[in-house]
């Protein structure tokens, strides 16, 4: 048995850096490449490992204490079949370098691991091959690919479609960032992916910087972000600070994290997401002891399961032919919502109608003879509803998860029920109380196009404050909608019909057309006083059409 001291490795750089978590004691057992301590300089983070096994006998740092190359860390005790390095000065760690061809899948499994490791450098990526990456889709959650557009060895485009991916509410097709020949693919139809996931690799015939001109892809510039590394050898593990470019892997959900690697391993293990866990240390960095905390918490929290009454599994078949028919990714996501909405929300539904007589006559006579945008009757319920919600709040919030404090929306977005062959999408119309009639309409009928069309951006889903559904060009008189949460309220819109009513003035039944209107609404945040009110108010508005355009 003999003791070693064990010193900081080449780091690469000439400054000394910060000793800020030392994540062995005395006492402890290492074993080789177990991480040691961290250090941080002004632009990363580093996890210093153990060059070999043995049992910590003395500390020789502190956290807090600025080292460099070369400065001891800890006495190790060695084991009896523990053999002592030959320590080359000019390669202290005897790193080996393999100079070997390497076939593309290892060169691009070289590139991934680069970039989780934060150590892209110039030289770690050829010249010519590109790594292809599922760029950001808005989501952190896994989305399938339901269309591959290439084979390799074909000669792509830029801004070219390379494979098509299907949300539970949206399809996306994923263009070429540059131009060149498909060397790899490795992903297929079927295949889960998300940001920031390996498609396959490109070989152009410029190099990076000019291949990826003039539209360079969010991962290229991610990686070039990177400072260069090439004095540190592969045992030390570098990781972006928050005020560089944080790169775990090219995703964008992953920048707002301030841990390091080893953290981030420990996390991966565990199946915990770190962007739960509020960090202790200094500037707000997480470390392992608060991932243990964090695991801890969780094991002890009561486990609140809903009693869910099982449907019981009946063979049809017993009593004919039957056809089965799987449901479309986006009818059983509105399926999951829906129900999720029922349980939690009580719903109540408001029955109104108003006199649209006057309002049908000026769209349908009047307002063609103005402009050559068709006007449906749905723009105008929609500025009618943006009128509403600036006069009532409560119907523009949302209600926090502990049901003790309402989120109010400065911002209008309005989301419109659009019927499409895969099921019911809900786009929405960004800042409806900033945009014309015209506007509205105009968006509407895009986004309407684009849902049935399948091209419907994942942005357009996103974001609503108050929704409608509208019925009236099908038929009906009244239906009762469910709230789309987080959302507290929804408006239905039944179709129009004549009527017979009472006019003070001639003291005489007159025909006048009405529009049905249901609305149902969270009855935690709104009372039933206040759902009156605003359908009375959508009424006035859509009675007298001078209202809407002031």
């Amino acid at each position: 048995m003999s003791v070693q001291t064990i010193h900081i490795p080449d780091i690469g750089a000439s400054d000394e850096v910060e000793v800020i978590e030392i994540s062995v004691a005395v006492g402890e057992t290492v074993e080789t490449d177990q991480t040691m301590l961290v250090l941080e300089s002004d632009k990363t983070t580093m996890d210093i490992p153990a060059p070999m096994a043995g049992e910590i006998k003395e500390l020789l740092l502190n956290v807090g204490d600025k080292v460099g190359t070369g400065s001891p860390m800890f006495n190790l005790l060695l084991d009896a079949a523990a053999i002592t390095p030959q320590v080359n000065e000019d390669n202290p760690l005897n790193v080996v370098e393999d100079t070997s061809e390497k076939p593309i899948e290892k060169t691009l499994e070289s590139i991934a691991t680069s970039i989780n490791l934060g150590q892209v450098t110039d030289q770690t990526i050829d010249e010519r091959i590109q790594p292809l990456f599922i760029p950001d889709i808005g989501t952190s959650e896994s989305v399938v690919v339901i269309e591959v557009s290439v084979k390799v060895g074909d000669t792509i485009e830029q801004d070219q479609t390379l494979m098509v991916l299907e949300s539970d509410k949206t399809t996306m097709d994923i263009p070429a960032a540059f131009s060149g020949v498909l060397k790899s693919l490795l992903i297929s139809e079927g295949d889960d992916v998300t940001s920031g996931t390996l498609m396959g690799s490109m070989e152009t015939q410029v190099v990076m910087n000019e291949a990826v001109e003039p539209k360079k892809s969010a991962e290229m510039e991610a990686s070039r972000d990177i400072p260069v590394a090439t004095q540190v050898p592969s045992s030390v593990k570098r990781k972006e600070m928050p005020q560089q470019t944080v790169v775990e892997a090219p995703a964008i959900s992953s920048n707002s994290i301030y841990a390091g690697p080893a953290v981030r391993l420990l996390a991966r293990e565990m199946g915990i997401n770190l962007q739960e866990i509020k960090g202790s240390a200094p500037r707000g960095r997480i470390c392992k002891d608060d991932v243990k905390t964090y695991v801890k918490q969780k094991i002890n929290q009561p486990v609140i399961r809903e009693a869910q009454e099982q449907l019981p599994k009946i063979d049809f078949s017993q009593f004919g032919e039957i056809e089965q028919q799987d449901l479309s990714r986006i009818k059983q996501a509105t399926a999951r919502n829906m129900t999720r909405s029922w349980r939690h929300i009580p719903m109540v539904t408001q029955f109104d109608e108003t006199d649209i007589t006057e309002l049908e006559q000026y769209r349908r006579e009047i307002l063609p003879n103005q402009i050559d945008t068709k006007v449906t009757m749905l723009a105008f319920v929609v500025k009618a509803v943006a009128h509403a919600l600036v006069k009532f709040p409560q119907f523009n919030s949302s209600l926090d998860p502990e049901g003790k404090a309402l989120i109010l929306k400065k911002y209008i977005n309005i989301g419109i029920a659009v019927e499409t062959p895969q099921g019911l999408m809900v786009p929405v119309i960004k800042d409806v109380n900033n945009k014309s009639l015209v506007e509205i309409a105009q968006a509407a009928s895009t986004l309407a196009k684009q849902a049935r069309d399948k091209k419907l951006p994942l942005d357009a889903m996103q974001g609503g404050c108050f929704s409608i559904s509208s019925l009236g060009g099908i038929g009906g008189t009244q239906f009762t909608p469910i709230v789309n949460s987080p959302e507290v309220a929804i408006l239905g819109l039944s179709k129009s019909s004549k009527k017979p009513v009472f006019d003070e003035g001639t003291q005489s039944f007159v025909p006048r057309l009405m529009l049905p209107l249901s609305l149902t609404y969270d009855h935690r945040v709104i009372d039933g006083a206040e759902a009156a009110r605003f359908t009375l108010y959508i009424s006035g508005l859509l009675q007298d059409i001078r209202h809407l355009l002031l």
